[in-house]
């Protein structure tokens, strides 16, 4: 789902999950987990150690799937292919948009 038209409910539904419990999670998913890994990916991108950067990417690629968060899946498996393939690009414009979208769902999601 894009940001402009990302709906919790939508998502909550077609993962099965309690709306409740799917806002409980993308919050901390928002929130914590993204903090984390964010701050790991650029750790990794300062230090050129791109098996960490690829892992990092990985993790979030997989998890904003399940989260239906498209837009950051998308930057996450493109971070993620270029280290792989250890590529120079630049991982830190990519992050930066990244944090944008996690933003804007912020704003959506919890109304932060």
């Amino acid at each position: 789902m894009r940001i402009d038209s990302y709906n919790m409910y939508t998502a909550a539904d077609d993962l099965g999950i309690d709306f409740d419990k799917y806002k409980s999670l993308m919050r901390a998913f928002l929130t914590e987990n993204m903090n984390e890994y964010i701050e790991n990916l650029r750790q990794n991108v300062v230090a050129n150690k791109f098996d960490e950067i690829t892992f990092y990417a990985h993790k979030i690629a997989g998890a904003s799937a399940n989260y239906q968060t498209d837009e950051i899946t998308e930057k996450a498996k493109k971070i993620k292919d270029a280290a792989k393939e250890r590529r120079l690009i630049d991982y830190r414009a990519i992050i930066s948009q990244m944090e944008e979208d996690i933003k804007k769902y912020k704003k959506i999601c919890i109304g932060v």
